[in-house]
């Protein structure tokens, strides 16, 4: 197909960033994310791997911001890989991505990391 080869957005690296993790509730003790995107005109494709190490009294929501700004609010999917395999949900607001596990109830916990992908139109 054409446009989907070669030199150009497609086959350029994909951008790592490591956007500071918050809980909406309390406060973490120690988590991370690594963030990968790549930006295709007004679309943007993410992966993103945030782990819980010490939940400390966080709770509620996993927080990032995101390096770019969505047009409105999206919404997706993920898996939580090493502890529980519970299924996630995540959700934007502006350019901040919040993670919850399937029932909207807080998948912080020691231990816990979760893997979520998803595509979003950005200005």
């Amino acid at each position: 197909m054409s446009g989907f080869s070669g030199p150009g957005p497609i086959s350029t690296p994909w951008t790592s960033a490591s956007p500071t993790v918050t809980s909406s509730i309390n406060a973490l003790t120690s988590a991370s994310c690594t963030l990968k995107y790549k930006l295709l005109g007004k679309t943007a494709i993410f992966t993103a791997t945030v782990t819980v190490t010490t939940a400390g009294t966080g709770s509620g929501n996993l927080q990032f911001t995101l390096p770019f700004t969505p047009i409105s609010t999206h919404a997706g999917g993920g898996k939580e890989t090493a502890a529980v395999g519970y299924q996630c949900n995540w959700q934007t607001t502006a350019a901040v991505l919040a993670i919850a596990k399937y029932d909207n109830t807080t998948i912080i916990a020691d231990g816990r990391t979760v893997v979520i992908t998803g595509t979003i139109e950005v200005a």
